[in-house]
């Protein structure tokens, strides 16, 4: 675990030692990996909206099917996934869905940058 706080060097001698650069980079991290669970979410949700039908989907849920599907067809032999989910990650950590999906249902409640 690491912490944005910092610590003394030499008994409060030295200059603090700060945490901030490798909490970022586990943070960053925790993001990949979150993107890349999310890629296999998705994929597994297509797969069900496909076998119980998308009519049942949401709007948003429809958007979100639709794009998936730009990158990954209806798979019902075994294969190996791993480009495709690198595929699918690399458009969820672009923001492509988000966007997508505001730009039909409008704006999302999640945090956006401020400029």
């Amino acid at each position: 675990p690491a912490s944005i706080q910092s610590i003394t060097s030499t008994a409060d001698f030295q200059d603090i030692v700060s945490f901030g650069l490798i909490a970022g980079r586990k943070a960053r991290k925790i993001v990949e990996n979150t993107n890349h669970i999310l890629s296999f979410e998705l994929l597994c949700a297509a797969q069900a909206a496909d076998i119980r039908g998308i009519d049942k989907l949401s709007p948003a849920g429809k958007i979100m099917y639709h794009a998936v599907r730009e990158t990954l067809e209806y798979m019902d032999y075994d294969k190996v996934y791993i480009d495709d989910l690198e595929e699918l990650k690399a458009r969820i950590g672009s923001g492509e869905f988000v966007e997508r999906v505001e730009k039909e249902i409008g704006e999302l409640l999640i945090v956006h940058e401020r400029e």
